[in-house]
């Protein structure tokens, strides 16, 4: 089973995830992570409050907003890929395909409506650290919490194509890709991946008015 995060990271852990890049300018320097991290988060606070009161609402107006946000910025085949493992690498493309879909959709389903209740100033960012390769970096933060200790959450990316795009979060230490993977390898081995990925479009479908 998958380890329940603290609900505060909840809130929090796909803010950069679900927040769109900046729009590219071939005048302007290239950003680090960090900033990258940081403007994208500015950029998304910005998008909810426009449409706080519409949101309201009409969560399908949040799910359409975060599904407009998700693509551009995540490195979806990735995280689906590490996600399934072993996997992976007997799936067809078609199953490949369907499964990063509904992936997706549960993204955007499970953490749409928490990260209405984020606040833009309860992030604190910390010095960034290299990753396993030259190519990776992570970005390090703690959101403040009342009456307890600041919780940790580290954003894992990568540079593809001269963008960094993000391919794990970390709470406390606590990797969402290998949350992800134990929860899909038990399932898979015991019902298979199409039997999987046809579950998962169910709850997909079935959560999809709900935040």
């Amino acid at each position: 089973m998958m380890r329940r995060f603290d609900g505060r990271g909840l809130v929090l852990l796909l803010v950069l995830l679900l927040a769109g890049p900046a729009r590219a300018d071939s005048q302007a320097p290239a950003l680090s992570a960090t900033d990258t991290v940081r403007q994208a988060t500015r950029e998304l606070y910005a998008a909810l409050e426009k449409n706080r009161a519409r949101v309201d609402k009409d969560p399908h107006l949040l799910h359409e907003l975060v599904e407009r946000s998700l693509l551009p910025y995540t490195d979806l085949r990735t995280m689906s890929r590490w996600v399934l493992g072993r996997y992976w690498r007997s799936a067809s493309e078609d199953q490949r395909r369907r499964f990063e879909d509904e992936f997706r959709r549960l993204l955007v389903r499970t953490y749409g409506t928490a990260i209405q209740q984020a606040e833009l100033s309860d992030i604190r960012y910390l010095p960034e650290r290299p990753g396993t390769r030259d190519d990776r970096r992570v970005v390090r933060t703690e959101v403040k919490r009342k009456g307890q200790p600041p919780l940790p959450i580290d954003y894992y990316l990568h540079r593809v194509d001269g963008r960094w795009l993000l391919y794990d979060v970390r709470i406390e230490g606590v990797s969402l890709i290998t949350n992800y993977r134990s929860s899909f390898a038990s399932a898979i081995a015991d019902k298979g991946l199409d039997a999987v990925i046809r579950e998962l479009a169910e709850r997909n479908r079935d959560g999809a008015g709900s935040g």
